[in-house]
This record gives C-alpha cells, sequence and structure tokens, in this order.
C-alpha cells in the first residue's frame, strides 16, 4: 500500500481493486484477480506506486464481479502514451455483460488524442445511453475518470479529476447478469481496440459515489501535499 492508494470499502461495497502494483491481484478481499498479456508493470508506469503500461496488451476477468443491474462505481487513473495515436472507438475500461443484461463503458472515440469520453450502460434491445465529452487526456500525468450509476434514480455520471461534468437518466434497470471486466480494451463494432499508455489503481464498487465522495477520493488521492 503505498500514500494516496484506496484502501476500499470492504468486500460487500468494493467488488474489485486493482492497485496494480507489479501484478493484477485484488485487494478488495473477493479473489477477482485480473490476468492479462504484454503488461509491463514499473514505478514509471505508475500514479502511485507501480502501474500498468499497455499498448498491444490487456487485463481481463469473465468471473461475475458481483455488479449486477444494480448501482455502480467505476474509477480508473489513465495516462496516454506520448506521441502514440489512439485507435479510434478504443477502450479504458469495459465492465462487460452477457446478452441482455447491462454493461457499462469508459472509453474514446477519436484518434487525434482528444477524448470524446463515453459511457455505455448497454442493454440488448435499447440503444446504447452515453454522456460525451470532449477531453485531451494527458501524456504527462494521470488523470481520473469516474463513472456512477444510481440504480434508484436510474442517472448516469461522469467525473474527471474531482470534477462533475455531466449526467443523464437512463432507461431503467436491467435485469441481473454475470459481468466481467475488460482494462484497456473493448471490443465493439468487429473489431478489438486497445488503449495505449499506463492505467493504475482500478476500482468496482457497487454503490453509486456522490459527488462529495468523489472529491474526497480524488482529493485523498493527492496526497498529503497536494501533488498529482
Amino acid at each position: 500500500m503505498s500514500l494516496g492508494e484506496y484502501i476500499g470499502a470492504g468486500s460487500g461495497i468494493t467488488k474489485g481493486l486493482y492497485h496494480l502494483n507489479g501484478n493484477a491481484n485484488d485487494a478488495s478481499g473477493n479473489g477477482k484477480n485480473l490476468s492479462g498479456t504484454g503488461i509491463t508493470y514499473s514505478l514509471a508506469n505508475g500514479k502511485f506506486s507501480q502501474g500498468a503500461g499497455m499498448t498491444t496488451g490487456n487485463l481481463s476477468l469473465a468471473n461475475n464481479l458481483g455488479i449486477d443491474g444494480g448501482s455502480v462505481t467505476i474509477s480508473i487513473w489513465v495516462k496516454k502514451t506520448n506521441s502514440i495515436a489512439l485507435n479510434k472507438y478504443g477502450g479504458i475500461i469495459d465492465l462487460n455483460s452477457a446478452t441482455s443484461k447491462v454493461g457499462y463503458t469508459i472509453g474514446f472515440s477519436n484518434d487525434a488524442g482528444v477524448m470524446n469520453i463515453y459511457i455505455d450502460r448497454v442493454k440488448i434491445g435499447v440503444a446504447d445511453q452515453s454522456i460525451g465529452y470532449t477531453f485531451t487526456i494527458s501524456s504527462t500525468k494521470f488523470d481520473n475518470l469516474i463513472l456512477t450509476y444510481n440504480a434508484s434514480s436510474t442517472i448516469l455520471t461522469l467525473y474527471v479529476n474531482g470534477v462533475y461534468i455531466s449526467e443523464r437518466t437512463a432507461s431503467g434497470n436491467g435485469s441481473s447478469g454475470s459481468n466481467g471486466i475488460e482494462v484497456g480494451e473493448y471490443y465493439g463494432g468487429g473489431s478489438t481496440s486497445k488503449f495505449n499508455g499506463n492505467i493504475d489503481e482500478v476500482i468496482i464498487e457497487n454503490v453509486a459515489w456522490d459527488a462529495a465522495k468523489v472529491k474526497k477520493y480524488y482529493s485523498n488521492a493527492k496526497g498529503r501535499f497536494g501533488i498529482l
């Protein structure tokens, strides 16, 4: 555990917690370790301590994370690899779903480095519901992206670097299903797109963080001296 890293809220709430300190083991207590190839762990690739460097690799888990049609928070730290073009429709994190179930995605749809962060709550037979935000992911520092979905209000909310960006009302709750996870990859439109860059501290919880919680998490991540 390094200064600024998230401790977790207990295995009943924190369903996946990946510090990526030399491996992709789950620190939530649920034992949902990720596996993958083409990953380089190092201090140079990390925000807090070590992090995962990705160009052609990804991390994944096929088993159920325990996020089944209810509220969810997904947080991830990312830094783009300098001078490497981003694949169009690439994925940063995809909490995927089985047929007719609900999934969540944070990704991009621009290959010039300017990110259109989108959030999809996908249910077969229902149009993708997204929040677009034009944002340039840095190649010199880590940015924090957070998606929340409140199952009671059916509201999707996007936060970037601790700041509320936008929200939209989704069309109802989906049925429960077995969610897996892809980190650094998204499969869509008949092809797989990879994220070229560094990823650190991935958090998945079965509650929707509010703005105060997001701000507190981001402030804590700065550490004692307020440095990002």
